[in-house]
């Protein structure tokens, strides 16, 4: 860990989605400099190994799995929680975006889109706790929306959507995951 780093977080293990670019590199990369050991899901193996290679420490893991499968998330949590014990954090970073005019929409796209925005996010956040793959002693839970959600634009309705659900999942899971210590939050980019 870097000593002026603003937090430890040695000891803990979080689990990331969409580590394989953009913000979920990023944090991927600022949790395993804080200590934490962490594992990360996204759908691409060759940049996902590229963002593994790139962490400090040791310890952590990585597995190639397509999050609009949300079927079979529940044994997967299984599978990650036999691999690296409970979780302390769980954030979802892995999202879908397209840009078109709402009249050609189509119901794979939407469908596409909130598979992995959000009944990813409801999924994993569900078999955190049905697996018994989160820390007992509590933890934190952070959706990553989007600023879209809050003010949308042209060709972004569908998106716009669903991270919006991002932030009314956040809202409630809050409340009823309160009595178990756990926090959970959404954060909107842009």
């Amino acid at each position: 860990m870097c000593p002026e780093a603003p937090l430890d977080l040695s000891g803990k293990t979080v689990l990331l989605t969409g580590a394989s670019s953009g913000i979920g590199r990023a944090c991927a990369q600022t949790f395993a400099g804080l200590g934490a050991r962490v594992g990360m899901v996204a759908r691409n193996e060759e940049r996902l190994a590229a963002t593994a290679e790139s962490l400090v420490g040791q310890g952590h893991a990585w597995w190639s799995f397509d999050l609009a499968n949300t079927v079979v998330i529940p044994d997967a949590m299984s599978l990650w929680r036999d691999e690296l014990g409970a979780f302390d954090g769980l954030v979802h970073c892995a999202g879908v975006q397209s840009t078109r005019p709402v009249r050609m929409e189509s119901r794979k796209s939407m469908e596409t889109m909130f598979s992995v925005n959000v009944y990813a996010a409801m999924q994993l956040s569900a078999s955190l706790f049905a697996q018994k793959a989160a820390n007992a002693s509590g933890g934190g839970i952070v959706l990553v929306s989007s600023a879209a959600a809050l003010m949308g634009g042209k060709g972004i309705a569908c998106y716009s959507a669903s991270k919006g659900a991002l932030l009314s999942l956040a809202r409630s899971m809050a409340i009823e995951l309160a009595d178990r210590s756990w926090r959970v939050n959404a954060v909107a980019p842009g």
